[in-house]
């Protein structure tokens, strides 16, 4: 109890949460990056928000002046993610029980088993995918962040993750205008296989983030790589695995990347 209302006034102070996050021998390098990125008052998408861990993360470090959409659109994940904001008294969250892509209206998504991390729009044929599981089918309402935005007329946005299992290139692409004008920091994750399940590569992943502006970029993956050269280096990391890209634009983020403490630093 004590250890949690420590944690919870660390939140305060985000970075030096963070700092002594990093002690640890399992830290978690993507809430360090959430940590390190996030200030109080920032305005969050969370795009794949699960169960409700990062969401979590992002509303106690925005604090009541900033605010965080969440979006999940399996019924009994959704469920869990309503319950988890409620246990956790997050008013700063706004729910979404919908999909985010490039196009609005009805989609279908799929689960293999009860695998409630791999949902995705597309199916796949790696992780649980490939264990012989049920897979099960929803219908569920589908947004774009341009689309979102203007209903929501949110005219400031500071940060959005997406997790969405393949499908993080159709989420930027129904996103260009307000990647453009809002210039949000961007954390999402890139896997070849799940990628080529949806016809896209690292190129076309370069080309979308140079045509918005785009032009700081740090890997996580085991541990965090700062990039110089985000067109040659990106395949090499890919070819390692799992990944997660972290996209800022010098002009405004500078600040906040360099407190990230990385191996080259």
């Amino acid at each position: 109890m004590m250890k949690e209302l420590l944690k919870n006034l660390l939140f305060n102070c985000p970075s030096l949460l963070a700092d002594l996050m990093r002690l640890k021998s399992n830290w978690n390098r993507d809430k360090y990056i959430f940590l390190k990125l996030l200030s109080k008052g920032d305005n969050v998408l969370d795009v794949g928000g699960n169960i409700g861990d990062y969401c979590t993360t992002f509303a106690k470090v925005v604090g009541s002046s900033g605010q965080v959409h969440t979006f999940e659109p399996v019924p009994t994940t959704f469920e869990t993610l309503k319950e988890t904001v409620a246990r956790k008294r997050l008013g700063n969250v706004t729910l979404n029980q919908m999909a985010v892509t490039n196009e609005s209206g009805q989609i279908e998504i799929h689960m293999p088993g009860d695998d409630h991390a791999r949902p995705s729009i597309q199916k796949h044929s790696k992780e649980s995918w490939d264990q012989d599981e049920t897979i099960h089918t929803f219908s569920c309402e589908a947004t774009t962040l341009e689309k979102y935005a203007l209903e929501k007329e949110i005219s400031r946005l500071d940060f959005i993750k997406i997790d969405v299992e393949g499908a993080e290139f159709l989420v930027l692409t129904g996103g260009k205008a307000v990647l453009r004008s809002c210039a949000p920091i961007l954390f999402f994750e890139m896997w070849e296989p799940f990628m080529k399940d949806f016809n896209t590569s690292a190129k076309g992943f370069c080309q979308l983030l140079r045509d918005t502006g785009y032009d700081q970029f740090l890997i996580v993956q085991e541990d965090l790589h700062p990039l110089s050269n985000l067109e040659d280096e990106l395949p090499q990391y890919l070819a390692g695995g799992i990944l997660n890209l972290v996209c800022g634009k010098k002009s405004k983020h500078a600040k906040r990347f360099a407190s990230i403490k990385t191996r080259h630093m």
